[in-house]
């Protein structure tokens, strides 16, 4: 296989240690837990709405277009024969605000779902107030205390990186030699530290963690094993429901979703 990848030809590579979904160690995670990210996602639209321009007029929602895509299908039919029924449709989470891709789900989640933890652990939240609050000095002062560390090859980077040097923290951002330049220039721009590797990305997330759990009040963004990172992503499902729903788009027995 090596020798065909050298000269590259094309190649495809199945892993052997694949499981079946029914095989996999089942999550603690249920709808619950979904339902009260969401809440999350509402109590912090005003943030966000204050905090982003771009997130003014859908009043502090980050959510993306759900668009039908005929021409792809065509494609699609004509190159494989395939002749799919039913429509074919892209959620286009490129378009996300602020990040620009799908990141800003989980990551824009788990920064203020920790802000929110340790706003609330400190008594620094007032009741009587919308959570515009956390766009204060006061919160800015408070959370710069703390440092967040997460490696990325970009997109992940991003949005932690952007989303905590809002909220006034600390952030480093460690990143491996094929992260794109612009994604790098533009951390650093919205305050963010960055620290460059020469090596792969699996060298920039052991220093990364290493470096995080020195730090007396650090908090590192784990990619691989974040029950908040999932959580951000998951609460698209109540988006995309509602985006059916708003459409005319019935799905139920019947009319399955892929």
């Amino acid at each position: 296989l090596l020798e065909a990848i050298l000269q590259s030809e094309e190649v495809v590579w199945l892993n052997p240690n694949v499981k079946e979904v029914v095989d996999l160690d089942a999550t603690s995670l249920t709808i619950k837990d979904m339902e009260e990210a969401e809440q999350l996602w509402q109590r912090f639209a005003p943030f966000l709405a204050k905090s982003f321009p771009e997130l003014r007029e859908s009043q502090g929602l980050i959510e993306s277009p759900l668009r039908k895509i005929n021409g792809m299908k065509y494609e699609l039919d004509q190159v494989f024969a395939a002749n799919i029924p039913g429509d074919l449709y892209l959620k286009c989470d490129n378009e996300l605000s602020i990040a620009g891709s799908v990141k800003a789900r989980g990551s824009f989640f788990e920064i203020l779902h920790y802000a929110e933890s340790l706003a609330k652990e400190a008594g620094l939240i007032d009741p009587h107030l919308s959570y515009e609050q956390f766009a204060s000095q006061r919160f800015k002062d408070f959370f710069s205390q703390y440092t967040i560390g997460v490696a990325s090859t970009g997109n992940l980077g991003l949005g932690i990186g952007i989303m905590s040097a809002k909220l006034g923290f600390t952030v480093n951002v460690y990143m491996s030699a094929d992260a794109k330049e612009w994604k790098k220039a533009l951390l650093r721009e919205k305050g963010a530290i960055v620290h460059e590797f020469s090596g792969d990305f699996s060298e920039a997330i052991k220093i990364g963690r290493q470096k995080t759990q020195q730090e007396p009040n650090g908090y590192f963004v784990d990619d691989e094993d974040s029950e908040h990172l999932f959580l951000g992503y998951s609460t698209a499902a109540f988006r995309l429901k509602q985006q059916f729903a708003d459409q005319g788009i019935k799905v139920d027995a019947d009319h399955p979703l892929f």
